[in-house]
């Protein structure tokens, strides 16, 4: 029995969409996904809930702490266009292990202590990360779920993005509290750089 089919595109033609065939093979990628969805989206929370007043604490006026968070959605907004034609012709791991690799640099930068100039730096790393990996994660669930399940796949991918801006919020307010208003961007860095080698060690997608 074949691995993988594709489907056909709205006018009969076939697209360049595989679609596996395999249950459990179709099941642990959709589960990939979702924690990938919740690894890129409990940096997107952190910065959400945390960079305003961290950018405060390290002495940015308030037009720079505007500025510090148009730079993250400004890379997000660029990370994201491309990005699953990308790994539509490289493959699904070949986009998510490097972005998580930027993720956790820019988490890293965030924290050191390196000036204005690093800080800038690390949002807009943490940005193209975001962006990069969103449209990524939704073509591997397209990938391997029929188009019957597809609506259902979607809607567990957002539920564990939004688990995942609670964790985020929760997880880090009571870090920062305890340990420092670093911590939050330390946990977002470990976490990439976990799961980075999780995607590097997964079947090419």
């Amino acid at each position: 029995e074949p691995e993988t089919r594709q489907e056909a595109a709205h006018g009969g033609a076939a697209t360049p969409r595989i679609v596996t065939t395999d249950p459990v093979r179709a099941r642990t990628r959709r589960a990939l996904a979702y924690a990938t969805g919740f690894v890129y989206v409990y940096g997107l929370g952190t910065v959400l809930a945390f960079l305003p007043a961290y950018g405060a604490d390290r002495a940015l006026s308030p037009r720079g702490v505007g500025l510090l968070r148009a730079a993250f959605w400004v890379a997000r907004v660029v990370g994201s266009l491309g990005a699953g034609r990308v790994s539509d012709a490289l493959g699904r791991r070949l986009v998510l292990v490097p972005a998580m690799l930027v993720m956790a640099g820019g988490a890293g930068l965030i924290v050191a202590p390196l000036g204005r100039c690093a800080l800038f730096l690390g949002s807009v790393a943490l940005g193209l990360a975001s962006g990069a990996s969103a449209p990524t994660c939704v073509g591997l669930i397209a990938d391997h779920v029929s188009a019957a399940d597809r609506g259902m796949a979607m809607g567990l991918f957002e539920a564990a993005c939004g688990v995942s801006i609670l964790a985020s919020g929760l997880l880090g307010g009571y870090a920062a509290e305890a340990f420092g208003g670093e911590t939050p961007y330390l946990i977002v860095g470990a976490l990439a750089l976990v799961w980075a080698g999780v995607l590097a060690r997964s079947p090419r997608s």
